[in-house]
């Protein structure tokens, strides 16, 4: 292949395996497939989420798949916002649902379980229920431990209380230590909205679960700002400011088998271009020379530069966008 690309003057072909694959895999790895992957999962997050008076079948279909999933039926989607609820035969790799929490997962959003009913409270992982945890302790370990293992209401006294050594049914020492930590050692401290339940009588109505006990942590949801001001181009946008400015470092080591790795020649180059942020805009052709002026060539109206490349240039909204706009419930179904 190197002979032909130099004395013959062939051009292989780059496949688009070469270019989603990761470094180590002896890819390029201009393109992250996995994140775009997950960026196209959001349109079915926010079908899902969505309120509409009209039936929506795809809507309905997924909320139905995720109720045998959720051990609630009267709040399908609870797993979502629960962790330790994420277990169930239905998941596998080719499964849509690992991807819909993954996607999920990648707003970054933490809820604030206050306006959550008592009975629903013992779903969420038993770490939420803690104002601060220190760095090092287990529950760290144990992220998906849900909070009815520790926590039980008393019907007897109608209050929260903590679960005691023969009440454990998993982890009993490791509870016991939990325990020590909040009543003896205080290095642990309870969410204030559980003392409500604790040192006043529970209600009926407090004790008894709701259908919509989701409402408070989808307003959360809607309310933020990367829900209001999600798009594909945004996304690109933060995915492209995250990156370090600062050229990569490399040890010669690695650089040598960087030069050594069975790769086309055309995506070695690119790919070292793209290692020392030398990506050739026509900002960058113009500045050497090669190029009779620094504006787009796609879309002809704005200078060509590295952010520009990636993410404003208009003549790539189509593509940053179709994934959201262009493939209908409705297109689906036929």
């Amino acid at each position: 292949m190197t002979y032909q690309y130099v004395w013959q003057k062939k051009f292989p072909y780059v496949s688009l395996d070469q270019l989603t694959l990761s470094h180590l895999q002896g890819g390029v790895g201009l393109l992250d497939p996995t994140k775009q992957y997950l960026r196209i999962q959001m349109k079915w997050i926010f079908t899902l989420f969505m309120t509409t008076i009209d039936p929506v079948h795809m809507k309905d279909f997924l909320t139905e798949h995720f109720r045998v999933i959720s051990p609630d039926s009267a709040n399908p989607l609870l797993p979502f916002f629960s962790k330790s609820l994420r277990h169930h035969a239905m998941f596998h790799p080719t499964s849509i649902i690992s991807s819909l929490f993954a996607a999920f997962d990648q707003l970054g959003l933490r809820f604030l379980l206050d306006e959550i009913p008592l009975p629903n409270l013992f779903h969420f992982p038993l770490i939420d229920m803690f104002q601060t945890v220190p760095p090092q302790h287990w529950l760290h370990r144990y992220p998906r431990l849900p909070a009815s293992t520790f926590l039980i209401f008393d019907s007897d006294t109608s209050r929260l209380r903590l679960k005691v050594r023969h009440e454990y049914s998993k982890l009993p020492r490791l509870l016991q230590r939990l325990y020590k930590d909040i009543l003896e050692r205080q290095t642990i401290k309870l969410q204030d909205f559980l003392w409500k339940y604790i040192t006043q009588d529970v209600t009926e109505d407090q004790s008894t679960p709701s259908s919509n006990a989701l409402a408070s942590l989808i307003n959360q949801l809607k309310a933020a700002d990367i829900w209001i001001r999600f798009n594909p181009r945004t996304y690109c946008n933060h995915r492209h400011q995250s990156l370090n400015s600062n050229r990569v470092s490399i040890t010669k080591t690695n650089m040598q088998l960087f030069w050594k790795a069975a790769m086309p020649p055309q995506a070695r180059t690119l790919w070292f271009r793209v290692l020392n942020r030398k990506l050739p805009t026509r900002t960058e052709l113009y500045r050497i020379g090669q190029a009779p002026n620094p504006i787009c060539s796609l879309c002809n109206s704005r200078r060509d530069s590295v952010a520009h490349f990636i993410v404003y240039c208009p003549s790539k909204w189509t593509l940053q966008t179709f994934s959201k706009c262009s493939v209908s419930n409705k297109s689906l179904l036929k």
